[in-house]
């Protein structure tokens, strides 16, 4: 029964429940980061824990003339026009390779610091920027982590 359960947290990432919790987020000072990690009932070899942050701006533009080939015919359709592009993507080590043993908990304090030239959240008519952070386990299979928790800079 071990096996299958083992081989269920390596597909699913149940073998552990992470937690974030950020104490002031902000744009231009470094804020702080809590990560908590809940074992399951078997230990976890883990490469390295980390938390991640990434900022994300997104475009979209309604109602706009698309033209296509279809052959030799020309055909022009309206429709949304979207892009986005990651403007950061920072990973920060918590912890090294070892083992988190089976039904402890574990936490880890970190300062998280922006780059210098960052945009600040932003919610527009036809734009974004979103931030989002998240906690991890990097081990064989699928990672546990804690779900991307969005969060505001300014």
């Amino acid at each position: 029964m071990s096996f299958f359960k083992n081989l269920k947290n390596m597909v699913t990432g149940g073998g552990a429940e992470l937690t974030v919790s950020i104490e002031e987020p902000a744009l231009e000072q470094p804020f702080s980061v809590h990560v908590e990690a809940k074992i399951g009932d078997a230990d976890c070899k883990v490469k390295q824990v980390y938390l991640r942050l990434w900022g994300e701006e997104r475009v979209e533009v309604p109602n706009v003339e698309v033209a296509r080939r279809n052959g030799n015919e020309l055909v022009v359709t309206r429709e949304a026009v979207r892009a986005a592009t990651t403007t950061v993507d920072l990973t920060i080590e918590l912890a090294p390779a070892g083992t988190l043993q089976a039904n402890q908990t574990y936490s880890w304090d970190t300062e998280v610091q922006v780059p210098a030239d960052a945009l600040p959240t932003y919610y527009g008519r036809l734009a974004c920027h979103e931030w989002r952070i998240q906690a991890g386990l990097d081990m064989r299979g699928n990672d546990p982590d804690s779900g991307w928790l969005t969060i505001e800079l300014y």
